[in-house]
């Protein structure tokens, strides 16, 4: 037979419950079989969960102010690739696969604002027992425009592009500080910047020019 509930589990202790956590315990009795025997320690245990709840509920990203931020973070990169490309310490920052954390912490945060139980399911549609009427668990355009349709959804695409487009970039520019700025990169780092995918085309299709006009015996006239 349950113990008689002690008298220390005041009301000062059930203020420390927040809302439906103490709704849901009929009676303090209940609080008791909560944590083994001890309907005090109960309340600490619930106070404790209760705290973890608020400090994880503290981070919310405005998604305009964000999107924002993340623009901003990304100019000082492309203007050291831009403006001075063959100084030591740009290609030592962009060698950093630190200059990556920021944007990995915005969308982090964004991704948990923006998460729906319904994510998977709009994400990659199907079902197994349908796999006879087709190709299942695809995504589908409706599906990911569904997903996209909130300001945080879309802020945490935004964040997404930047640091994919910041990567290519990246990995453009120090290809071509490792052969001496052989190559032109300025207008391959600017598309990169604006269109992401073509400034890579850019790069393939520099790249196969220079090797065609400058073999590698010879050293190019002029350098970008």
């Amino acid at each position: 037979r349950p113990r008689a509930v002690s008298a220390s589990v005041t009301d000062h202790h059930r203020a420390m419950l927040v809302g439906d956590r103490w709704q849901a315990l009929d009676h303090p009795r209940d609080l008791a079989g909560f944590h083994g025997r001890d309907p005090l320690a109960g309340a600490k245990r619930l106070a404790r969960e209760s705290r973890a709840e608020r400090l994880r509920g503290l981070v919310v990203l405005d998604p305009s102010a964000t999107f924002q931020v993340a623009n901003s973070l990304v100019m000082p990169f492309y203007a050291l690739m831009l403006a001075v490309p063959r100084w030591h310490m740009t290609a030592k920052i962009m060698q950093s696969n630190w200059l990556l954390l920021p944007f990995s912490i915005l969308y982090f945060f964004l991704l948990k604002q923006s998460w729906r139980p319904d994510f998977f399911e709009l994400l990659l549609p199907g079902s197994i027992d349908k796999w006879h009427e087709g190709v299942q668990f695809m995504p589908t355009l409706p599906g990911v425009m569904e997903l996209l349709s909130g300001q945080v959804s879309m802020a945490s695409v935004w964040v997404h592009l930047l640091v994919v487009d910041l990567f290519m970039a990246r990995a453009l520019y120090l290809d071509s500080y490792r052969n001496s700025m052989r190559v032109p990169m300025k207008h391959t780092i600017l598309l990169c910047w604006m269109f992401g995918p073509i400034g890579l085309l850019s790069h393939v299709v520099t790249k196969a020019i220079v090797s065609v006009i400058w073999p590698r015996s010879s050293d190019p006239g002029e350098k970008d």
